[in-house]
């Protein structure tokens, strides 16, 4: 119970508020160009210029992944972090899919919220030590995908190494090893499905368009939260 509130009870509106939010996040995903700014669309309160399915699918994937996300936060103060991570990481992962890119708009609101939250969480509750913690995994992990990325250029962009980071902070909080679990983890689940294209007859590439990284990182992030205990 957190604050007199059952974890249920965040769970169900966290899920509900995501598939609210999923509408305007569906109108940002399919309007997002594959280069230059990221513009908020006209008639974005109705998911527009998403087609309805779209937008519906949106919905329900923003909402299962807040309440999922929020449903295994023991504090009140970082709530939101968890829920705007699985609301902004859906979206990120359809701009993935759809444009090759994650913006760096959107991981930017992730590493500033985050930041603010946890900050926050640490004096309210006088837990410094998992504000280090969380601080210091969101650094060494985008430091070291940042190595990687310029020592292999093309593997991975700066809007993966970003993103990385940014989940990496709430990890951290979570748990110290659980940066290292969702990273691991994401690189499975990326694994699997490059072994699945190449197996169903996909044409061998020699850079990674066609393998977004970003919905994979959401997933391990995701799956993380329930493999790691908090």
């Amino acid at each position: 119970m957190i604050a007199g509130i059952t974890e249920d009870a965040i769970s169900t509106l966290a899920g509900l508020a995501g598939m609210l939010a999923g509408i305007p996040a569906a109108a940002v995903a399919f309007a997002a160009p594959q280069h230059g700014r990221l513009r908020v669309p006209w008639h974005w309160w109705r998911g527009a210029p998403a087609r309805p399915w779209a937008v519906f699918a949106t919905c329900l994937a923003t909402g299962a992944t807040a309440s999922l996300a929020c449903a295994r936060c023991p504090a009140l103060a970082v709530v939101p972090v968890f829920w705007l991570t699985a609301v902004l990481g859906t979206t990120l992962a359809i701009i993935d899919v759809r444009c090759h890119r994650l913006p760096h708009a959107l991981t930017a609101v992730l590493w500033g919220v985050g930041g603010v939250c946890l900050v926050g969480d640490a004096i309210v509750a006088w837990e410094p030590g998992r504000l280090i913690v969380a601080g210091v995994s969101a650094l060494a992990t985008t430091g070291a995908l940042l190595l990687i990325a310029l020592a292999f250029p093309g593997q991975l962009g700066l809007g993966d190494v970003n993103l990385a980071g940014a989940l990496a902070l709430s990890l951290g909080w979570w748990y110290w090893s659980a940066p290292l679990v969702g990273l691991l983890t994401a690189f499975v689940l990326q694994a699997i499905v490059v072994a699945g294209r190449s197996v169903g007859g996909g044409r061998p590439r020699k850079d990674r368009d066609g393998f977004p990284l970003g919905p994979a990182l959401g997933l391990g992030w995701l799956v993380t939260l329930w493999m790691v205990p908090g």
